[in-house]
């Protein structure tokens, strides 16, 4: 993540964690629920609002994606 993206998500965290703001308590909290929020954007968008069978685990692809490599 650039330091830049990250100083805002600090800032996000820091400038509404108060006792009476909607914002996450922690860090993590902050990335968990961005991170949710995308997901459920993609199932609604490809998955028609469903959640997909859990996968678990080792079994996510590693390294480049195949569309990364450009040819020649």
């Amino acid at each position: 993540m650039p330091a830049e993206e990250a100083d805002r998500a600090r800032a996000a965290l820091v400038n509404t964690f108060a006792p009476n703001q909607e914002g996450p308590r922690t860090f993590s909290d902050l990335i968990r629920r961005g991170l949710l929020a995308e997901v459920e954007r993609l199932e609604r968008q490809y998955n028609n609002g469903k959640q997909w069978a859990p996968v678990q685990p080792g079994q996510v692809p590693t390294g480049r994606p195949r569309d990364a490599f450009q040819d020649g």
